[in-house]
């Protein structure tokens, strides 16, 4: 793992992708299937939760200040975890009916964040306050096989961003 001036920080024999946060203290390690996350820090040492497990890692969004992560899995588990690497919250959304977990983003304060899925054939974005709990969810009025693009303000404003539509939602919906 090489810093910015090229200058060789650590060597590890690990077998993985490495994903580092925006100031590099925090780097996931993602397996070849992705299915497994393991959480390093800046010196290549397993840190906070070492580990985390799920159905294919389909995004993970960092937030800023070493303000931490968030992963979703395609299975719905979505796992947020601070700067350290600990757990905050952990969910499986997964219901039984037909659903596939496709994008997250995370707000710059870390207290916000929207997940996009397709649930029954249609498509939603759900946003979740910093305990992970439902604030609202929106139905999209197309189904998207791809990640769309997410923003979220420090209030829980809402920007969702395709191909063909841009919408802009406040923190009630």
């Amino acid at each position: 793992y090489f810093s910015s001036e090229k200058e060789l920080l650590w060597q590890k024999d690990f077998k993985s992708y490495p994903k580092p946060s925006f100031e590099g203290e925090l780097i996931l390690l993602t397996s070849g299937d992705n299915n497994r996350i393991f959480l390093i820090d800046l010196n290549g040492n397993l840190t906070g939760e070492k580990m985390i497990d799920g159905r294919f890692l389909s995004d993970y969004a960092f937030v800023p200040n070493n303000g931490g992560a968030i992963l979703i899995f395609s299975g719905g588990e979505v796992v947020r975890i601070n700067g350290k690497g600990n757990k905050i919250y952990s969910k499986d959304l997964n219901s039984k009916d037909f659903s596939f977990y496709k994008s997250v983003c995370v707000s710059p304060n870390g207290q916000f964040s929207a997940i996009h899925y397709i649930k029954n054939g249609n498509d939603y974005v759900s946003l979740l306050n910093s305990e992970g709990k439902s604030v609202y969810t929106y139905k999209l009025n197309s189904v998207y096989p791809h990640k769309i693009f997410l923003a979220i303000g420090k209030f829980g404003n809402l920007l969702i961003n395709s191909k063909d539509i841009l919408d802009i939602l406040d923190s009630s919906g």
